[in-house]
């Protein structure tokens, strides 16, 4: 079975939303580890996997953990890709920061707060090395 993070909040009509992302297990060295693709973290955000994209080469946004470097490529499914992928924790990270700033309510009218991000990159990687 795919693993999967559902998730469940209120928008700003106080209707209950519920957010599920898809993910695959793949092997990272001697580990299988649930990733997700930038799509996931991009609906995260209520954003375009271009946008995610634009936030990282800007420095707004750390870079993915996983992916195929420049020269170098990532084999998922026996494809070789360059594809961004992110943790089951840094996504879990995400949306607890999204929930602590109130801006999971999905307003793209809303500029995003520098410390939302500057907390999201400072946690970003320790998340997977508490959990590894």
């Amino acid at each position: 079975m795919r693993p999967r993070i559902v998730h469940h909040y209120k928008n700003r009509a106080g209707e209950e939303i519920k957010l599920v992302l898809k993910g695959h297990t793949y092997r990272v060295g001697d580990c299988d580890v649930d990733l997700f693709k930038i799509k996931s973290l991009a609906s995260i955000f209520s954003r375009t996997p271009t946008t995610i994209r634009q936030w990282e080469a800007a420095g707004k946004f750390p870079e993915a953990k996983y992916r195929g470097t420049e020269g170098k490529r990532v084999k998922v499914f026996g494809i070789e890709t360059f594809m961004r992928f992110y943790s089951r924790e840094q996504l879990e990270m995400i949306i607890e920061v999204l929930e602590k700033y109130k801006f999971y309510q999905r307003r793209r009218d809303r500029a995003m707060p520098d410390e939302m991000f500057q907390e999201i990159r400072d946690k970003f990687y320790v998340c997977d090395e508490v959990n590894a």
